[in-house]
Parts: C-alpha cells; sequence; structure tokens
C-alpha cells in the first residue's frame, strides 16, 4: 500500500492522481481541540497563581489571560503547522487579536484574523453554565471570533471555547445605559450561529436555554 493511501484512509486500489484532497480554510486550525488542550494546560498554571491574588476581580483576571491565551495558542499552532501559516498576536490595540499570516515566504499576507474573546461563567444547579463575553464600544468587528469562558471548579479549572462568525450588529451597546463595553450573552452565541464547540460541550438548562459545560484542567 503505498503510504499516501495509507494516510488517507483511502482504498489502496484507487490510482492517486485522481485523489483529491480538500485543503484546510484558515479557521480548520484553531478547531484543534489537542492543541487548545496544550495552550490551556499552560494557561491554568498562570489561573492557579492568580487566584491566590483576592484583590483582583475576575473581570481584570479574563482580560489578562485573554492576551495570554492569544500568545499560547500562537505558540502552539506555530509549532504544529509552521510550514502552512504563522500565527501570531496583534502589535496594537486597533488590531484583531490573532493574525494569520503566510509561511515561508519573503513577503507574507495577512490570510486570516481572528478576535478572542474571554469571561468568567456561573453554573446554575445542575451544572450548566452560561455567560456574557464583553468587548469595546468601538472594537466589534464582522469575522471570526474565539470564545473563551472559564470558572474555578473544586479540582482547579473549567474551561469552554468555541467559534462562531458573529456580526457587528450581534454585539448589544450599552451606552445608554452608562456602560462602555458591547455584550453579547452566550445563549445568542449558541443559538444565532454555527457555533462549532472546541473544548467542553453544550448543553440545556431546566428552562430550555442554551447552556455548556466545563472540560477540567
Amino acid at each position: 500500500m503505498n503510504e499516501l493511501h495509507k494516510y488517507l484512509a483511502i482504498d489502496p486500489t484507487m490510482p492517486i492522481d485522481i485523489v483529491k484532497v480538500e485543503p484546510m480554510k484558515v479557521m480548520d486550525y484553531f478547531l484543534d481541540d489537542v492543541a487548545w488542550e496544550t495552550a490551556l494546560t499552560n494557561v491554568n498554571t498562570l489561573f492557579k497563581m492568580l487566584s491566590s491574588y483576592k484583590g483582583i476581580s475576575n473581570k481584570t483576571k479574563s482580560e489578562i489571560v485573554s492576551g495570554i491565551i492569544a500568545e499560547e495558542i500562537c505558540k502552539v499552532l506555530n509549532e504544529k503547522y509552521e510550514l502552512t501559516y504563522y500565527f501570531r498576536t496583534a502589535d496594537s490595540d486597533n488590531d484583531p487579536d490573532i493574525i494569520v499570516e503566510e509561511a515561508m515566504v519573503q513577503l507574507p499576507q495577512r490570510v486570516g484574523v481572528v478576535e478572542v474573546k474571554v469571561s468568567k461563567c456561573s453554573p446554575d444547579t445542575k451544572g450548566n453554565y452560561s455567560t456574557i463575553w464583553r468587548g469595546g464600544e468601538l472594537s466589534k468587528r464582522d469575522g471570526d471570533y474565539l470564545f473563551v469562558s472559564w470558572d474555578y471548579t473544586d479540582d482547579g479549572i473549567g474551561f469552554f471555547v468555541c467559534h462562531a462568525f458573529v456580526k457587528k450588529e450581534d454585539w448589544q451597546s450599552n451606552l445608554a445605559n452608562g456602560y462602555y463595553a458591547t455584550s453579547i450573552p452566550c445563549e445568542k452565541v449558541i443559538d444565532k450561529h454555527m457555533t462549532e464547540v472546541i473544548i467542553g460541550s453544550l448543553s440545556v438548562s431546566a428552562k430550555g436555554n442554551s447552556r455548556f459545560k466545563l472540560q477540567q484542567f
């Protein structure tokens, strides 16, 4: 059997020249759950350290960890796919959180961008979690988002990670209430969009509302 037949798990009698392999899209790389498990295991160490600082709010912890998560997932993806794309974090607040460029070229072109939103979540009595992700009033963009949520559990830290394509109008403005940040609840992300779960799982509350379960780290 040809090695390519073995790798693609196809009929060994099929001629190689008629085998068509669909190339991976940029966002497909971010759906690598093994890469995320590696990245979040590293982030978990930071969370354990932050837990000892009682004066740091959960909002501040999420803001700190958001940048670390972006750095960690870029590092892991670069190690796995270094010949395909180069994943890097933003150079300034005006840039998307993660920028994907062509690899192994002299003048790399941007081929994709991803925003990362992190929030602490809360459970109901059945262990189903919900959250609201927030962002700056002027920073919303139509595009791909990686929504991350976390909570301290009896065994350490639990995480939920999903991908969704979100439009600018999906974010609710709170300026009328004197609050700068825009927001989007997990129900809207899960119900309205083709959400792809990477870490954790989806669940439903007793009232039928969309919720999620955390994966322990």
